[in-house]
């Protein structure tokens, strides 16, 4: 909040974006995607790359109808393609989790992924017996865990925020190719439960995907750049003086 104590910050990393996508063996031949989502996987694949040394993750924000969903699992199924990928988890609200499944049936062949939905009845069966916990975690208070054995071989994880704040630890003992937070206004808030649980995933490459990155005021963007890219936008207390208070005290200019 007050000085920058993890920095991923690198931000030369834009030029030379390639012209198109390399869309994934699974999309189906029918499929054709619109040119801003061509452009917009381009990119997804180019931050991707460079993973290694300059980034950690972006923001999508097209607006509502443009196909962020089908932008997303293009990039993921091509992704799952590549050596060695790891699982990819997707949080978003239920509703959403329903479109995702649906625009995978209607997009790509099937079993392009190994799909496991951790959430709603589902989930019940993943967790660990609360006679089965140790009884100093008990006393602290944690009492959600998930079984050793969860994923079953799942390499694409789709749940809730409510399901990922609840059983952080167990999602966090994971190390994920790709972390999706659709709807990621849901993070916007520096320091509650929700947000935390989402910024201490071990995700190497982080998508927050929203059409309305500001909400309530210019803190929701700190705070989505503070779970894709800690320290590009410094410490909240320099980025408010610098630019969330003169922005948001000028009258509609």
């Amino acid at each position: 909040i007050q000085s920058i104590d993890y920095e991923e910050a690198r931000r030369d990393i834009l030029s030379a974006l390639p012209a198109n996508a390399r869309l994934p063996q699974s999309l189906r031949p029918d499929v054709k995607l619109k040119d801003h989502q061509d452009k917009g996987v381009a990119w997804l694949q180019h931050l991707w790359g460079a993973t290694s040394k300059y980034c950690s993750g972006c923001l999508v924000a097209d607006d509502m109808g443009l196909g962020k969903t089908l932008q997303l699992l293009t990039f993921i199924a091509w992704y799952l393609q590549q050596p060695n990928a790891k699982p990819v988890l997707v949080v978003a609200p239920v509703s959403l989790l329903e479109n995702w499944q649906r625009e995978m049936e209607k997009f790509f062949t099937p079993g392009f992924a190994r799909v496991l939905t951790l959430y709603g009845e589902a989930l019940a069966s993943k967790k660990i017996a609360k006679a089965m916990i140790d009884p100093a975690l008990l006393e602290r208070g944690m009492t959600k865990f998930l079984d050793a054995g969860w994923m079953e071989g799942a390499n694409l994880i789709l749940t809730t925020y409510e399901t990922m704040r609840d059983l952080s630890i167990s999602l966090g003992t994971q190390t994920w190719g790709s972390m999706v937070c659709d709807e990621a206004q849901k993070i916007k808030t520096p320091g509650t439960l929700v947000t935390d649980a989402a910024k201490v995933q071990k995700a190497l490459f982080k998508i927050a995907c929203t059409g309305t990155p500001v909400e309530n005021s210019l803190t929701d963007l700190w705070c989505l750049f503070d779970f894709v890219q800690p320290g590009l936008l410094g410490p909240l207390n320099v980025f408010g003086s610098k630019y969330r208070r003169p922005i948001e005290m000028q009258d509609g200019d």
